[in-house]
């Protein structure tokens, strides 16, 4: 009986979240809002691409909120990746440390195609547009900077004596891209 309880609240959120993502269709902007804003808030995956189809209709406020909505569930999901990568980068096996590092680059990757976007951001005529790409770029290339500090960190761009390649910068993306 337990097993049947179980298997019955998964299924009712699933139903909650499909309810939902019907709602992302509905006529009234209330209702659209509303729901954007719940699908963000209990964080699941399922309606990620829903919310992103809802943006070719959405006015200005669901756009911002479905931006906020896949933030929120994108967090929640990186996570427990975050934490399972950190698992496999202690295994034991070294294919699972090969797993998990494989699967590292392909993270870095969409940073690096993120990081174009806002490369391209910086040129944008609103001047608060091209600030907050600007920042954002920055706290981005953060993470080169903690490797130009932290000696356990090497390059591997070469010989022991070059410089890491900011992958991070627009210019090295575009580099990189376009070969």
């Amino acid at each position: 009986m337990s097993g049947q309880l179980g298997e019955a609240r998964p299924l009712a959120q699933v139903d909650v979240i499909e309810g939902l993502i019907g709602d992302l269709r509905s006529s009234d902007p209330s209702n659209r809002r509303k729901a954007i804003w719940e699908l963000g808030q209990r964080g699941n995956s399922l309606a990620m691409q829903p919310l992103v189809d809802s943006m070719v209709d959405a006015d200005s406020k669901e756009k911002s909120l479905v931006l906020a909505a896949l933030s929120e569930i994108g967090i929640r999901s990186l996570k427990p990746m975050s934490r399972a990568l950190a698992i496999a980068l202690q295994d034991d096996n070294p294919e699972v440390r090969k797993n998990a590092i494989r699967d590292l680059t392909r993270v870095y990757d969409l940073v690096v195609q993120i990081s174009q976007m806002l490369g391209h951001a910086t040129e944008d005529e609103d001047p608060e547009v091209r600030q907050t790409a600007a920042w954002a770029l920055d706290q981005l290339n953060r993470i080169r900077r903690s490797q130009d500090t932290d000696p356990s960190i090497r390059s591997f761009a070469g010989s022991g004596n070059s410089a890491p390649i900011d992958l991070l910068s627009s210019e090295a993306s575009i580099r990189r891209s376009s070969q």
